[in-house]
C-alpha cells in the first residue's frame, strides 16, 4: 500500500516461467530458427561422393589462387625485362663510348710523357672528362624480386654482364683518383726532377688503367649482343665530346 492508497505489485515471473512465455510468442510469430541435423549417409558411395565434391571445389579454389600468383609473376618478369633490356642497352653505349675515349687518352698520355721527357711541346687538356658511369639501378630492383622467377641460364646471363658493370665502374673510380693525383703535378708552374718522375709513374698508371678500361667495355658490349640488346644511339653531344676529348691528343674518335 502506497501513501497515496494504491496498491502496488512489485513482484516479478519467476525466470523458469520466460520460456514459456517470450518464446513462445516469438515462435507463434515466425522469428524461431530452425537448426537442419545433417542427413546421414546412405553407404560408401554417397560418402565418396560427397568428399569428392568437397575436394574437387577445393582444388579450383586453389588453383585458381596459383593462376592469379603466375600471371602476377609472369607481369613482373615482363616489366623487369623492359626494364633490364633498356639499362643495358644504356651501358653498352656507355662501353662503346669509353672504348673511343680511352684509345684517344692513351694518345694523350703519350703526348705528356714525351714533354717530361723533354722530347716534345706540354700538351693541352682541353676537352671533358666525362667518364660516363655505368648504371645498374634496375638490375638492384629486379635481382631480388622478378629475376627470382627467371629461367636459370638468363639469370646468369644477366649476373656476369652486371658483374662486368661493376668492373668498369672500380675502374672509373680508380682512373679518378689518379686524374687527382696528377692534376696535383701538371698543375705546377715549373717541374722538378722528382716532380717529372712521379708523373712518369702516373702516367703510367692512366695508360695501364685505361687498356683495362678498353678491355672491359668491350666485353660488356659483346655480353649485350649475346643478350639481345643493340647499343643505345649516340647522340650529336656525345659525338661533339668526344672529338673535343680526341682533339687533346691530336686523334679523331670514331663512334658507330
Amino acid at each position: 500500500m502506497t501513501g497515496l492508497g494504491i496498491k502496488a505489485d512489485f513482484r516479478f515471473r519467476p525466470l523458469a516461467d520466460f520460456p514459456k512465455t517470450m518464446l513462445g510468442k516469438l515462435y507463434r510469430r515466425g522469428s524461431s530458427m530452425e537448426i537442419h541435423r545433417p542427413k546421414p549417409f546412405h553407404g560408401w558411395r554417397e560418402l565418396a561422393k560427397e568428399v569428392g565434391v568437397i575436394t574437387i571445389g577445393i582444388a579450383i579454389a586453389l588453383g585458381g589462387e596459383e593462376m592469379i600468383r603466375w600471371l602476377d609473376r609472369q607481369h613482373q618478369v615482363a616489366e623487369a625485362r623492359h626494364a633490364l633490356r633498356f639499362e643495358i642497352a644504356r651501358n653498352a653505349k656507355y662501353a662503346l663510348f669509353s672504348i673511343e675515349e680511352e684509345h684517344c687518352r692513351i694518345g694523350l698520355f703519350n703526348l705528356v710523357a714525351t714533354w717530361l721527357d723533354g722530347s716534345g711541346p706540354p700538351p693541352h687538356f682541353k676537352g671533358p672528362a666525362l667518364r660516363l658511369k655505368p648504371v645498374r639501378s634496375a638490375w638492384d630492383v629486379a635481382k631480388p624480386g622478378a629475376a627470382v622467377y627467371m629461367p636459370f641460364e638468363e639469370r646468369v646471363a644477366y649476373s656476369s654482364f652486371y658483374d662486368a658493370v661493376d668492373d668498369r665502374k672500380y675502374l672509373i673510380d680508380t682512373e679518378r683518383n689518379v686524374a687527382i693525383r696528377s692534376m696535383g703535378v701538371f698543375g705546377k708552374t715549373s717541374l722538378t726532377p722528382a716532380d717529372k718522375d712521379e708523373g712518369r709513374h702516373l702516367i703510367e698508371e692512366q695508360r695501364a688503367s685505361s687498356g683495362l678500361q678498353i678491355v672491359t667495355s668491350s666485353y660488356i658490349v659483346q655480353q649485350a649482343k649475346a643478350l639481345g640488346v643493340k647499343p643505345e644511339p649516340f647522340t650529336a653531344s656525345d659525338r661533339a665530346a668526344l672529338s673535343a676529348i680526341c682533339a687533346d691528343a691530336k686523334m679523331t674518335g670514331s663512334l658507330p
